[in-house]
């Protein structure tokens, strides 16, 4: 993907609790992490 650029698309995974998570990506190429708070009332 060219820099500045974005991606959109859907992630799933299941919430066993009603509490805030934080959710990581680890971009294979250059390692790069990028991390965002997802809440039980995120849609």
């Amino acid at each position: 993907m060219p820099p500045k650029q974005s991606l959109t698309g859907y992630s799933y995974f299941i919430a066993t609790e009603n509490v805030p998570y934080r959710v990581s990506y680890t971009y294979p190429i250059t390692k790069d992490v990028f991390t965002w708070e997802v809440t039980p009332d995120d849609k």
